[in-house]
């Protein structure tokens, strides 16, 4: 995998590092959701906030396996009769409690998220993100 090169931002071209994409508040995760089609095809979804971009992509979440940090189980519980259908919306980044292989993906666009948001309520008081 290329680190430098990890993902183009498909309105304004910009190249974006695993790094940069991770930690820059240039990048806001929006969210996790499956294909209903194929239920090993799951994606992160993420918004470019420069105002001359302001374009949301979606990154296929395997590209991120090698930055979870805890074991991630074989077994897909997505869209059977034991999942709770989290990962149908984007934007519900709710905890699952299935034993699933989305579940540490999950985890970690939240987790994600969460640091983002509370670097940008430190940095910009005024300007909290709020959702």
């Amino acid at each position: 995998m290329n680190l430098a090169n990890f993902k183009q931002c498909p309105a304004c071209k910009k190249w974006i590092s695993l790094n940069e994409l991770l930690t820059s508040p240039e990048f806001r995760p929006e969210g996790i959701t499956v294909d209903a089609e194929e239920n090993r095809l799951c994606f992160y979804f993420f918004t470019h906030t420069v105002s001359s971009c302001n374009s949301t992509f979606a990154v296929p979440i395997e590209e991120f396996r090698e930055v979870i940090a805890e074991p991630i189980p074989d077994k897909i519980a997505a869209l059977t009769d034991d999942c709770s259908r989290h990962c149908t919306k984007i934007s519900n980044l709710a905890q699952c409690q299935v034993e699933c292989g989305l579940a540490p993906f999950r985890r970690f666009i939240l987790n994600l998220k969460l640091a983002k948001e509370k670097k940008q309520e430190r940095s910009n008081p005024s300007q909290a993100v709020v959702g």
